[in-house]
């Protein structure tokens, strides 16, 4: 009987054993990477926490799954998110206790997403999410300021789009008409705060309408006559340091808002300001000017009703010098005798006269408050020339002079 030798198998054993093993454990972690599934009639449930959403803007989404059995699918089990319209943060994402969260991303396009999940050969029902203009659920439109004259004006017009729920939706286009007058643009993109702006210029009343996704805003811009004021000047030609009222009157408004300020202007430098009763026209007001020099002076009334229009209107003014003060001086005695006392008197003083300057003929003055005064003269002269000057409480002057003989 021959002996087997068993020790080349024994050898290529110890070899093989290695080889076996790390074979083993690769298919066992194959194993452990294998997805994990939702069991077949397994029921998915999408939640969302944001219907509406603005463009770029983002949701959290939750999937829900149960077995056939009602109870929550083993920890793990992968569900994978669809939609239409923008994208998933993660794409897929494990159940842990029976839910699985991940964020949408709407996107920079405007629409209807269509969310869905699926897990094994389960389906969510789609849950819906308006995105940018399809979010939409009004668009007012404002405009500043409301009004134009009708010699024609440009106004800033805004349209503010929001949701159902009132959030302004940012990054939505928006489509602007004008049945008159001319649009800086004709589409303007809604910013951070849900407005959108472009300028709108005419001379004619017109509407102004904003469109998204067939939601409509509109609003009537009306063309105005400017408001206006007249001037009525109470003294023309008038005279320098004399007051002159000015009566400025506002007719009934016609079109447009009522005035509610007017800036008088005196030509001068110097201005005043009238503020009337809104809504109370017809109405005037009168101001008080004194002018300091002579000349020819325009007068400008600016109106401003309550939109902030303004109409400029004006007048013209005369001012003259003031004209001198007619008195008269008389000595007495006329001639006088060298140390007599002579008492000189101005005739015809006016009743507002303040002060009386003197100047004696003799080198000597002085100032009074009375139209007469006494000097007496210590040289005998043929023909001494004496002057009064007289003011008066408004600034007027008049001199008169008188000659005096004084004998030895």
């Amino acid at each position: 009987m021959s002996r087997t030798s068993h020790g080349p198998l024994r050898t290529a054993l110890r070899l093989a054993g290695p080889v076996l093993a790390l074979t083993l454990a690769a298919v066992s972690a194959s194993c452990d990477k294998v997805p994990l599934f939702a069991p077949s009639s397994s029921t998915i449930t999408l939640t969302i926490n944001r219907s509406t959403l603005p463009i770029n803007g983002t949701a959290q989404v939750t999937a829900t799954v149960i077995e056939p059995a009602g109870t929550s699918v083993q920890n793990g089990t992968l569900v994978t998110f669809v939609s239409n319209l923008g994208t998933f943060d993660p794409p897929e994402a494990e159940t842990q206790g029976g839910r699985a969260t991940v964020t949408f991303l709407a996107g920079t396009r405007s629409g209807t997403a269509q969310l869905s999940a699926t897990s094994g050969g389960n389906r969510a029902e789609n849950v819906q999410v308006l995105v940018g203009g399809a979010a939409a659920e009004t668009v007012s439109v404002r405009v500043s300021p409301s009004t134009v004259p009708v010699t024609g004006g440009t106004v800033q017009v805004t349209a503010v789009v929001a949701d159902s729920s009132g959030n302004p939706l940012p990054g939505v286009p928006v489509v602007f008409s004008a049945n008159q007058g001319t649009l800086s643009s004709n589409s303007a993109v809604t910013d951070a705060s849900g407005e959108a702006r472009i300028a709108l210029t005419t001379n004619r009343t017109s509407t102004v309408t904003a469109t998204v996704a067939g939601k409509t805003g509109e609003f009537v811009v009306n063309a105005v006559s400017p408001p206006s004021a007249t001037i009525v000047v109470g003294t023309n030609p008038a005279t320098v340091g004399t007051p002159v009222n000015f009566t400025i009157s506002v007719p009934a408004t016609t079109t447009g808002d009522p005035v509610v300020t007017i800036r008088v202007e005196f030509g001068d430098g110097g201005s005043a300001q009238l503020t009337l009763l809104r809504g109370a026209t017809p109405a005037s007001g009168t101001v008080t000017h004194a002018y300091s020099s002579p000349g020819s002076y325009t007068i400008t009334a600016r109106a401003e009703d309550g939109s902030g229009l303004t109409g400029v209107s004006s007048t013209s003014i005369v001012v003259l010098e003031r004209a001198g003060i007619p008195i008269t001086l008389t000595a007495n005695p006329n001639p006088a005798t060298q140390g007599a006392i002579v008492t000189l008197t101005v005739g015809s003083p006016p009743a507002d006269a303040v002060s009386y300057t003197w100047d004696l003929g003799d080198s000597t003055g002085r100032v009074t408050t009375g139209p007469s005064t006494q000097h007496s003269y210590n040289a005998s002269v043929a023909a001494r020339t004496i002057t009064v000057t007289v003011r008066t409480t408004d600034g007027r002057t008049g001199t008169a002079t008188a000659q005096l003989r004084v004998n030895p």
